[in-house]
């Protein structure tokens, strides 16, 4: 196992806190996204495309792992950020947002396969919990009916997230920052070439919109996912999937205080078993056998050269 120095240590120390505040800054998304009346295509590749560009400092290909895996993490970060948009089409919100965290599900196979994890009451429930309070969460956008298109890039979204929370150890090396950098660079690139938004509409956008598509391009998907993937070089992916589901308590919250919109019943009570799940997993988790996590794909072979 590879030593630490003193700054690392701390920084693992802290992973968890950090992975919650990218999860926050994902949770921006929410109020500033009904202040933009743009193609949602264009939303996605923009705000990567400049989160990529304020990231560029940071890219040193150098200190980046480049094999099969990191075109996997690619393909899942541009799978992730093009579903969703997509999928807010077809289906409810609360629907496209929830199904995005049923990639806990993936991860708990995944570390129960590598041994980081045991099948046992104190694993399973915090995780059945938040997994139901996924579900109340859902549940509120029933209502609105599911396009069977939509039902399955909503699935696809689990996967993809499940993804990009797994392989991001494997293949982040000693620069996170560096990753999501090229990450976003490839989601804008893929975003224009092959589903071309309405690019005419770019330079008609106004000030305001220009000003908020650049705050979460720096902040809601450049500083998010860097700070998440600066996360998991210290945390197991399972437990980072755990943390994650914050973003659907953050998103309705931050609604609340700035636009006065309130959440249905279905939503509150679904945020309340999540809740209760989420403190419950660090009292369950000292209760079990320790077991060091280990990166899902460590037990898989490295790609030849």
């Amino acid at each position: 196992m590879v030593e630490l120095n003193e700054k690392q240590q701390r920084i693992a120390q802290m992973s968890g806190w950090i992975l919650f505040l990218g999860v926050a800054c994902w949770s921006l998304n929410a109020p500033l996204v009904k202040y933009i009346s743009l193609d949602p295509l264009i939303i996605v590749a923009m705000r990567a495309l400049i989160a990529g560009i304020v990231l560029l400092p940071f890219l040193r290909l150098s200190k980046l792992k480049f094999n099969k895996w990191t075109l996997m993490y690619l393909a899942s970060y541009t799978g992730l950020c093009v579903t969703i948009v997509v999928a807010l089409k077809m289906v409810a919100a609360p629907i496209a947002i929830g199904m995005q965290y049923t990639g806990m599900l993936w991860l708990f196979i995944i570390a129960v396969s590598v041994g980081s994890k045991k099948v046992s009451l104190y694993s399973l429930t915090p995780m059945i919990l938040i997994f139901i309070g996924v579900i109340f969460f859902m549940m509120s956008g029933i209502s609105e009916g599911v396009n069977k298109i939509g039902l399955i890039l909503v699935i696809f979204e689990g996967v993809f997230f499940a993804g990009i929370t797994a392989l991001s150890c494997k293949v982040t090396g000693e620069n996170p920052l560096g990753l999501t950098c090229i990450a976003n660079f490839v989601t804008a690139i893929f975003v224009f070439a092959c589903l071309p938004p309405q690019i005419s509409d770019i330079p008609a956008i106004p000030a305001l919109q220009w000003g908020i598509l650049i705050f979460m391009g720096i902040f809601q998907i450049g500083a998010g996912y860097a700070l998440y993937n600066v996360g998991l070089k210290y945390i197991e992916p399972y437990k980072a999937s755990l943390i994650a589901p914050w973003e659907m308590i953050l998103g309705p919250l931050w609604v609340i205080i700035f636009l006065r919109e309130y959440p249905s019943v279905l939503v509150v009570v679904g945020f309340a078993i999540m809740l209760t799940g989420m403190f419950l997993e660090p009292v369950l988790s000292k209760r079990e056998d320790k077991n060091q996590g280990k990166c899902p794909t460590e037990i898989l072979p490295e790609p030849q050269k």
